[in-house]
């Protein structure tokens, strides 16, 4: 099931990850999609998460 999220992002970092799905070839949404996942199971495997500050 799919679901909209509003979320707030620096401009910056949103233009960057729009040009790598651009270059990979697929929405901005399924790289969102594919990191969450990735973070979702690197926290299930006990994997810490670094926050860049």
């Amino acid at each position: 099931m799919k679901t909209i999220s509003n979320i707030k992002v620096d401009r910056e970092v949103r233009d960057q990850a729009f040009e790598i799905a651009n270059d990979m070839g697929v929405p901005l949404n399924t790289l969102t999609n594919v990191f969450l996942k990735k973070a979702d199971r690197d926290i299930k495997d006990g994997k810490n998460l670094v926050i860049p500050k």
